[in-house]
């Protein structure tokens, strides 16, 4: 089987056919638009700036969701920093609720889910935290993208779990919220097949890996894989979701 190179990382996925080629899909494992369309892509990229955006920051609990907001990493502006923030933890600590009580959660969850909902209906560009698992997440992705929304989602992922849990745990002696440990390695796996589900319903697409240091990994913006490069050896979960992008042909589906 051919390898394909993307960035400083090989591959080994099958050739593009002919008719992949002819569609624009992959080519040597990065997704070339053809020529006719090229400029009708850029003429869409500048649409899709004036619309109303929805920034989503997800990734397990423990990965690094909120380091990353905090940061320079990301499109911070004033514009992006000014918009309504939907993070249920947040609400919890706003009301001065306790973390461990079941019901406070729901509730919070009840609060976030509400705002969301606001911020839909008004079209009204807005940032969300969640470590994209379950159904909502990906029904409020859809929903975005259906209104208009330019939909913008960062993903931060380390290359185990327990990492995740070892940074819980340090939080939690800080006066943080905790996470059962169980439930951070269920999550780990939901949120990565959610994450190759979500691809293609996304304007544009960054990906952190935040195994030993916050770093970005990969952009993929309408369609388009601009870059891949995974310089932490031993670091294997951007490959996998990039091999399970290809063998979606989640890059076809954007164009859809």
């Amino acid at each position: 089987m051919p390898r394909h190179a993307v960035g400083n990382v090989q591959l080994g996925v099958p050739r593009p056919s002919r008719e992949q080629g002819r569609r624009g899909l992959l080519c040597g494992g990065v997704h070339l638009l053809p020529p006719k369309e090229a400029a009708g892509a850029h003429r869409a990229r500048r649409v899709l700036m004036d619309r109303p955006r929805y920034i989503l920051f997800a990734g397990v609990n423990g990965a690094g969701k909120s380091t990353l907001f905090k940061s320079g990493l990301w499109d911070r502006t004033s514009v992006s920093e000014a918009m309504p923030r939907v993070n249920s933890d947040e609400i919890l600590a706003s009301h001065g609720w306790e973390w461990e009580d079941r019901a406070a959660q729901l509730q919070a969850g009840r609060e976030a889910l509400a705002l969301v909902r606001s911020c839909l209906d008004a079209r009204t560009s807005f940032n969300q935290e969640s470590t994209l698992t379950g159904h909502s997440i990906m029904k409020t992705i859809a929903s975005a993208r259906q209104r208009g929304f330019r939909v913008v989602l960062y993903y931060v992922g380390v290359g185990d779990p327990e990492i995740a849990n070892r940074r819980i745990e340090r939080r939690v002696e800080f006066g943080g919220h905790g996470v059962d440990p169980e439930t951070v390695r269920r999550r780990a796996r939901a949120s990565l097949d959610n994450l190759v589900k979500a691809v293609p319903l996304c304007d544009e697409v960054f990906l952190f890996d935040n195994t030993y240091l916050l770093k970005p990994v990969a952009r993929i913006a309408c369609g388009d894989l601009v870059r891949y490069e995974l310089e932490n050896a031993g670091v294997s979960w951007p490959d996998e979701v990039m091999r399970r992008l290809i063998a979606a042909d989640a890059w076809a589906g954007w164009q859809d």
